[in-house]
């Protein structure tokens, strides 16, 4: 029977380490992935929920700027209507009666 040299045992053993570190690493990367891959329609929802606020946001903006046109548009009128003589005359009669 022959006999390992104590290089070749050294030599084997390291190889068996370094296998053993491979499969230890693998695993820690494929439950990194999967850890990773539960995750990712989490952050997509959450994600998309941002977006939809976002979106919202944007449309409440636009609607309050429109409504804040229309409030301008109409003290215009008022401002005017007041001016008009018509209006005046109309207003004292009814404050008369």
């Amino acid at each position: 029977m022959r006999s390992i040299s104590r290089f070749s045992w050294l030599l084997i053993k390291c190889k068996g380490w370094l296998a053993i570190v491979r499969i230890v690493r693998v695993d820690f990367l494929a439950k990194q992935a999967i850890a990773r891959h539960e995750h990712e329609p989490l952050l997509l929802e959450a994600h998309n929920t941002k977006a939809e606020w976002d979106n919202e946001k944007g449309e409440l903006v636009r609607e309050r700027e429109a409504l804040k046109e229309e409030l301008n548009k109409a003290k215009e009128m008022a401002v005017e209507a007041e001016q008009r003589p018509e209006v005046v005359q109309l207003e004292k009669e009814a404050l008369q009666q």
